[in-house]
């Protein structure tokens, strides 16, 4: 939401502007978490998911993904074509691996 989507009026107050809003779970805002504000980089996501460990943020990933309009799309803009879910889960984990690695911090 941004100031262009609130009007205040006196003492009232409108929210406007709903043409890309869709009913789904929580997870579905996760993907842009995951993917644009984190860029799949395991420290961030670590921080984020405190008390999950890389499996469960690689199936968080997915569920993420999987779940939004979008995601199919941008699993082929980030991964290219994926097959089946299992490389996929394969190409999240590579990637998350390697961005602490380039990093220097995995353990």
């Amino acid at each position: 939401m941004t100031e262009d989507n609130i009007i205040i009026k006196g003492e009232e107050i409108y929210i406007l502007d709903f043409a890309d809003s869709v009913c789904a779970p929580a997870i579905y805002e996760e993907m842009t978490v995951i993917c644009d504000a984190f860029a799949f980089d395991l420290e961030f996501l670590k921080g984020y998911y405190s008390k999950l460990d890389i499996t469960c943020i690689v199936d968080r990933c997915i569920d993420a993904l999987l779940c939004h309009e979008y995601g199919f799309l941008v699993i082929n803009n980030i991964f290219g074509k994926v097959d089946n879910i299992e490389t996929l889960r394969s190409l999240i984990r590579r990637r998350l691996t390697s961005s602490c690695k380039e990093a220097g911090i995995c353990k």
